[in-house]
């Protein structure tokens, strides 16, 4: 049978909302109030099946799961899911096809495609920021452990050839706080 992705939405959100030990009240308290109990109820029981992608990674962020979880049915990994539905044109793929698409592991897909000018960029972004993060974790962890002056001018180079990656692919790399 084939389903839309936001099919079983609630059933997902409210397995691991009982998961975190929560009511639909904590939830609700724990998201600020951005999703009141009731509307929580009503995407649990399916009445509601449209949240947003802020609403989506808020929930995500609170349960500490993962959004991809809350996005497609992880549990029937070979149920197909329905991605385009129009007039001239229909697509499905299997949930675990479409998780790998989703977490971009490339290698686990059947069949390998050229990559679109935009999801080459996304590609290399994800590739060039994974590369930063990385390097300063590093750099962090070194600055705290004292280590000599020369690997931290190693570290400093390649952190900062790391940013001028991000730089060069268009990337905004300003630190901003957390209220900006």
């Amino acid at each position: 049978m084939t389903a839309r992705p936001s099919s079983g939405l609630g059933d997902r959100l409210a397995r691991y909302r009982k998961m975190a030990g929560m009511s639909a009240q904590d939830l609700s308290d724990n998201l600020g109030g951005e999703l009141s109990r009731s509307v929580i109820a009503n995407i649990e029981s399916g009445r509601k099946t449209d949240i947003t992608v802020d609403q989506m990674l808020a929930i995500a962020w609170v349960l500490d799961i993962p959004p991809v979880a809350l996005a497609l049915p992880l549990h029937e990994p070979f149920r197909h899911v329905q991605i385009v539905r129009g007039k001239n044109a229909y697509h499905s793929t299997t949930a675990a096809r479409l998780i790998d698409w989703f977490l971009e592991r490339p290698a686990m897909l059947e069949k390998q495609k050229p990559a679109s000018p935009g999801r080459a960029l996304v590609l290399a972004t994800l590739k060039a920021l994974s590369r930063y993060q990385s390097e300063l974790r590093r750099t962090r962890l070194d600055r705290a452990k004292a280590t000599d002056s020369e690997r931290d001018a190693e570290n400093e180079r390649e952190l900062a050839a790391s940013r001028q990656d991000l730089l060069d692919l268009g990337v905004d790399v300003t630190e901003y706080g957390p209220f900006d």
